[in-house]
């Protein structure tokens, strides 16, 4: 039985790839200016846009996707003849992956003979892409479900997501930041490094003033904490600032030998809560607890 590899929006990984791999894919609904759509990775909408209005003074919200949408999903997957491996959104920020596993269990009873696997990735946005790709490279390989759910769950502690924000206001909303620290960051012009830590939830890391410093730090941080290099690919995610993205490339490839570095855009469903110009890099290597107590 073929294998069917699924994911949500969070990965912010492009349509075309996603299309190219013959991936099942499940977008969260994201509600701007009353109006709600799906984010299909801006397949139908401009994600300029969307964060051209959050920078306007529009504050989007969005949505949990439900556990019937993946019922469904998994239902027409199965009945086109594939096993399942379902590649989620971490549950340190999202519950997402828990209404996936409902649906699991309701498709058992009425398909018993179905193989569906679920895997948490404890990432989100360009770590999420990292994990994502993996899988569908094992997939190439020939690997089935249970070997690279194995793979991920014992190697998702070596995913290092380092990103920063342009503005302290958007992580202010989601709680990430007191409303202290976010005025007192933008009159000193302060700009945070952040990291996913090992339950996949974000944690500040560290605080430098300016923007090209910030940026300069997540190029350290990558070639401080990467293992073996030239056989990774690593990701790049930004959030309509492109040139920054492509600058954070130039740099890490100045200093390290690596296989190949991916840049995508950050979509509605990680850029309502993050918000424009958030720039992300991601790579396996140390542990996180490893990271977190060794950055200063």
């Amino acid at each position: 039985m073929p294998l069917k590899l699924i994911t949500d929006s969070g990965c912010d990984f492009p349509y075309s790839y996603i299309k190219e791999n013959n991936m099942g894919y499940l977008g969260v609904y994201t509600k701007l200016d009353g109006k709600e759509f799906e984010d299909d990775l801006g397949k139908t909408f401009s994600y300029k846009d969307f964060f051209g209005a959050m920078r306007n003074g529009s504050k989007p919200t969005t949505s949990l996707i439900t556990s019937q949408r993946f019922y469904e999903l998994f239902e027409e997957t199965i009945k086109e003849g594939y096993s399942i491996l379902y590649i989620g959104l971490s549950t340190g920020l999202t519950n997402t992956v828990f209404n996936a596993n409902f649906a699991k269990n309701d498709i058992l009873e009425k398909y018993p003979n179905a193989n569906i696997t679920i895997v948490d990735s404890k990432a989100a946005s360009a770590g999420f892409a990292l994990c994502v790709y993996i899988a569908n490279e094992m997939i190439k390989k020939g690997k089935n479900a249970i070997e690279i759910a194995s793979y991920l769950e014992k190697n998702v502690d070596r995913i290092s997501h380092f990103f920063t924000v342009d503005d302290l206001v958007y992580l202010k909303r989601g709680g990430r930041v007191s409303s202290t620290s976010a005025v007192v960051g933008s009159l000193l012009n302060i700009k945070p490094v952040l990291y996913v830590n090992p339950e996949g939830k974000l944690v500040p890391l560290l605080k430098v003033k300016g923007r090209k410093k910030a940026i300069h730090t997540l190029c350290d941080l990558t070639l401080k904490y990467i293992e073996s290099p030239e056989d990774q690919t690593l990701f790049i995610c930004h959030a309509d600032c492109e040139d920054e993205a492509n600058l954070l490339k130039s740099l890490v490839q100045e200093k390290l030998k690596v296989k190949d570095i991916i840049i995508s855009q950050l979509g509605a469903t990680i850029g309502t809560h993050a918000g424009p110009g958030t720039l992300v890099i991601t790579f396996l290597g140390k542990n996180r607890e490893f990271v977190i107590k060794n950055t200063k």
